[in-house]
């Protein structure tokens, strides 16, 4: 029997249960609610993106779980760091971008065994065309002052949590 999970929050959703969720998607609430889950309704909601069948990651998908954890590494309270990314949104948004992915990326790296300088291969985000690319090392390279995923699924999921930063950059 395969398993199902919900996209946004990572809970299991189990066949022949009572399912129910809303969706606000640019100012549109879409409902979905039945008494009895079926496998052809799951597999319905996995193509619409609403479920998934691959067991989620640990890993944090809330924009503000980055936020936070930047603003302890600047040893700064939420409020201040969040006043201050406002600022930066406003002159330079690509700044913000590259400050919140490099936590995304030190978040995804934690999940690989050995240091990020001893893989063969490794990616960055383009910011001005969203173009991931792979990155060749040598051993002067600096990897603190770039964010760099070790898998193309990995910066996609960058972008993804990054969303709201990333559309704010080409307005």
């Amino acid at each position: 029997m395969k398993q199902y999970f919900d996209s946004k929050t990572g809970k299991e959703v189990f066949l022949n249960k009572p399912y129910e969720i809303s969706i606000k998607e640019d100012g549109y609430v879409t409902s979905f609610k039945t008494n009895q889950l079926t496998e052809p309704m799951a597999e319905m909601l996995v193509s619409n993106g609403i479920l998934t069948d691959k067991c989620p990651s640990k890993i944090p998908t809330n924009f503000d779980y980055y936020v936070a954890k930047l603003a302890k590494k600047l040893h700064i309270t939420l409020e201040d760091c969040g006043t201050i990314l406002n600022c930066l949104m406003t002159y330079a948004p690509a700044t913000v971008f590259s400050l919140l992915a490099k936590q995304v990326a030190l978040e995804l790296d934690a999940k690989y065994e050995g240091h990020i300088g001893k893989s063969k291969e490794l990616f960055a985000i383009e910011l001005p065309t969203g173009y991931i690319f792979p990155i060749k090392i040598n051993e002067n390279y600096h990897l603190k002052n770039i964010a760099l995923f070790r898998s193309v699924d990995d910066a996609l999921f960058a972008i993804n949590v990054l969303k709201p930063v990333y559309m704010r950059m080409f307005e």
